[in-house]
């Protein structure tokens, strides 16, 4: 990257429903592997429902209020199941529908983004720290989550820095 080697010979098999975990120190590419996997770094790649969601390590919401951000995925793919409600209780995350998305604390936007992401029903989901700033019952959560994703076929790549992420 910018003439710099941060990676060589990495070989990845993903196969549905089957977890693949990346764990190292920071800065030893973790995440461009999940960039390129994405196909952010020089490979085209499909996105969307059914294909590759992609889970930075910086979670941005896209909308202003928390209800506009949950209702966003199902705008832009009105044939997506509706699973919000099952969601939210599933994150732990109880916040009214017209809370400001600017409000929120580091935790519960990483939550909510998160639940935007999930929404998509991937094919390949792509996570990058994605429980780094959550407290224990948040995390446990979300692995449950992951874990059932996984049991519906959903291949996952799944960068940390803690090896003893379940």
């Amino acid at each position: 990257k910018g003439g710099k080697k941060i990676v060589e010979d990495v070989n990845i098999e993903l196969n549905r429903g089957r977890i693949v975990v990346l764990v190292g120190p920071s800065g030893s590419g973790k995440t461009t592997i999940l960039r390129y996997l994405a196909g952010l770094e020089d490979m085209k790649c499909d996105y969307g429902p059914g294909s590759i969601v992609w889970m930075p390590q910086q979670p941005v919401a896209l909308r202003t209020t928390v209800i506009e951000e949950l209702s966003f995925v199902q705008q832009l793919y009105p044939n997506l199941r509706k699973c919000t409600t099952y969601l939210m209780e599933t994150m732990g995350l109880n916040l009214e529908g017209e809370h400001f998305v600017s409000d929120l604390s580091g935790g519960e936007l990483q939550r909510l983004v998160l639940l935007r992401q999930f929404s998509l029903h991937p094919s390949l989901l792509l996570l990058d720290e994605c429980t780094a700033s959550l407290d224990g019952g948040a995390v446990r959560n979300i692995e449950k989550e992951i874990l059932r994703m996984k049991n519906e076929g959903c291949s996952i790549v799944l960068a940390t820095h803690n090896i003893h992420q379940e």
